[in-house]
C-alpha cells in the first residue's frame, strides 16, 4: 500500500491531545454477533458486494463500529486510547483557525443575519466547540449572528452537552440544532417552507473517507466487483482453508452499472488486475448538499485525506487504498473483525470537484491542509494562544506540537487536503 494514511504515533502530553475515557478493547460479543449476522445474510442471499459489508461493519444500528463505539464511555475511536487521531483531537488550534475562515466569509458576505453554520459528522463535538470559541475571539458579532446545526446519524448526549455549553459560553444566538441528515436539519430550521434562501457554511472533517465504497478491478473480461463470501466449512464444522476469519473475497460482475459509468465519467482506465475504490455515496451526499444549500449563498469546506483521480489510479497503486485500523495499526485485511475496526478509503477529490461543478458550484480552493491553515493564520493563532493569560509552559509546548502536526508534511499537513466549494 502506497501513500500516507491515518495519523498515528504522535507525541503526547498533558494539555495536548484530547484523551477520551473508556476501554477500547476489541473482541466483544457484539462483534461476534455482527459476524453471525453478516454470515446469515450471505447464506440467505449469496455473496454481498463489499460496499454492503463495509456499511454493516461501520454503521449497523447496534453492532457497527461507529454506532457501537459512539458513546465515549464505551470507547471512542479517536485519540490515544482509540484507533486513530484526527486534527481536532490534537487540541483547539485546528478549530480556532477554521473559525478565522468562517469569520472571513461572514465579512465577505456583508455580515448576514442569520449566518447558518453546519458541521457534518461532528462526532464528540470538540471541533464545533473550538470553532465557536475561535469565532468569539475573532468576531463576536459573527457569533451572535450564527445559527449552528450539527448533522450526526446518532448524536450522543455527551457531545450535545459539550456543544451546548460552548454555545452558552460564547453567547450563540440560539441553541445548537442536531439532526440526523441535512434534509432534516433544513426542515428543523424551516428552510423547506419558503422564505429567503439561506446564507450558509457547511464544514466536514474526515467524513467522506468513512462512506462505504465499492471495490473494483479490471479483469480479462472487463470490470469486476469485489464480493464478500463465507469461507466453506468442512465436516467437522471447521474452515477448510485455514482462514483466520469466516470471510473470503469473490470477484464477480458489477452490482450496478453506475460503477462502469463512474469510471467513464472520470476518464479512468484501470490496468489489468488493478484495484480501486468507487465512492458513489460521496456523490449522492454532494447531491443532497446542493438540494439543501444550493438555492442561496453557500460554502462547503471539506477536509479529508485523498488524492486526485490520476494519483489514485497511478500504475504503482495496484491494490487501492482500503485499510482497517485498530489501535493505530493499519491492516489490509479489511474483512477481519467487522464492527471492531475502522474501515477507510482515500477520497477521490477529482470526482468531488467534477460533481460539484456539474451541480453549479465553483471550486474556491483546493490545497493541502498545511497550506490552507497557514493562509488562515494558524501561526498567528498559535502565538495568540501561547501568549494567553494563565497558559502554562506545558500548554505552550502542546500548542507548538499541535502546530507542527497540523501543518508540516511529516504530520497531517500534506496528507490531508482541503476543498472549498462555493455557490451563489
Amino acid at each position: 500500500m502506497t501513500g500516507p494514511e491515518r495519523s498515528s504515533g504522535l507525541e503526547g502530553g498533558e494539555g495536548g491531545p484530547r484523551v477520551p475515557e473508556g476501554d477500547t478493547a476489541g473482541g466483544s460479543a457484539g462483534q461476534g454477533a455482527l459476524t453471525r449476522s453478516i454470515l446469515a445474510e450471505i447464506r440467505a442471499q449469496g455473496p454481498m458486494p463489499f460496499v454492503r459489508f463495509m456499511e454493516l461493519a461501520l454503521y449497523h444500528p447496534r453492532l457497527g463500529y461507529y454506532c457501537r463505539r459512539r458513546e465515549e464511555g464505551n470507547g471512542s475511536p479517536v485519540g490515544w486510547r482509540g484507533d486513530f487521531f484526527t486534527s481536532p483531537s490534537l487540541g483547539p488550534l485546528f478549530g480556532t483557525t477554521l473559525a478565522r475562515f468562517f469569520c472571513q466569509l461572514w465579512r465577505e458576505w456583508r455580515k448576514p443575519r442569520p449566518f447558518w453554520l453546519i458541521e457534518a459528522g461532528p462526532g464528540p463535538g470538540w471541533l464545533a466547540c473550538d470553532v465557536l470559541r475561535g469565532m468569539a475571539d475573532c468576531e463576536k458579532a459573527a457569533v451572535r449572528a450564527t445559527r449552528l446545526g450539527l448533522v450526526e446519524a446518532g448524536p450522543q448526549p455527551q457531545a450535545q452537552a459539550r456543544v451546548a455549553e460552548a454555545a452558552r459560553q460564547v453567547g450563540l444566538g440560539q441553541e445548537p440544532v442536531w439532526a440526523r441528515s441535512l434534509g432534516r436539519l433544513a426542515k428543523a430550521w424551516g428552510w423547506d417552507s419558503g422564505g429567503p434562501a439561506p446564507t450558509a457554511v457547511l464544514y466536514a472533517n474526515e467524513l467522506l473517507d468513512a462512506f462505504p465504497v465499492h471495490r473494483v478491478r479490471r479483469g480479462r473480461r472487463g470490470l469486476e466487483e469485489a464480493y464478500v463470501d463465507a469461507v466453506p466449512l468442512g465436516r467437522a464444522g471447521r474452515r477448510t482453508d485455514g482462514h483466520p476469519h469466516p470471510f473470503r473475497w469473490r470477484w464477480g460482475p458489477p452490482s450496478t452499472p453506475a460503477l462502469e459509468a463512474y469510471l467513464a465519467w472520470q476518464g479512468i482506465r484501470l490496468r489489468l488486475w488493478q484495484e480501486a475504490e468507487i465512492n458513489l455515496a460521496a456523490l449522492a451526499w454532494l447531491q443532497e448538499l446542493d438540494q439543501v444549500l444550493g438555492q442561496g449563498k453557500a460554502c462547503a469546506l471539506l477536509i479529508d485525506y485523498g488524492y486526485l483521480a490520476r494519483d489514485l489510479v497511478d500504475p504503482t497503486r495496484r491494490r487501492g487504498t482500503l485499510l482497517a485500523y485498530y489501535r493505530h495499526q493499519a491492516s489490509e485485511d479489511v474483512l477481519a473483525d467487522p464492527g471492531g475496526r475502522d474501515l477507510t478509503a482515500h477520497v477521490d477529490f477529482s470526482a468531488l470537484m467534477r460533481k460539484a461543478q456539474d451541480l453549479g458550484w465553483q471550486v474556491r480552493e483546493f490545497t493541502s491542509q498545511g497550506r490552507f491553515l497557514v493562509q488562515q493564520g494558524i501561526v498567528e493563532e498559535a502565538q495568540r494562544m501561547a501568549a494567553g493569560a494563565g497558559q502554562s509552559e506545558e500548554e505552550r509546548r502542546a500548542t507548538a506540537q499541535a502546530l507542527r502536526q497540523l501543518v508540516e508534511p511529516a504530520g497531517l499537513g500534506q496528507t490531508f487536503r482541503v476543498l472549498a466549494l462555493q455557490k451563489g
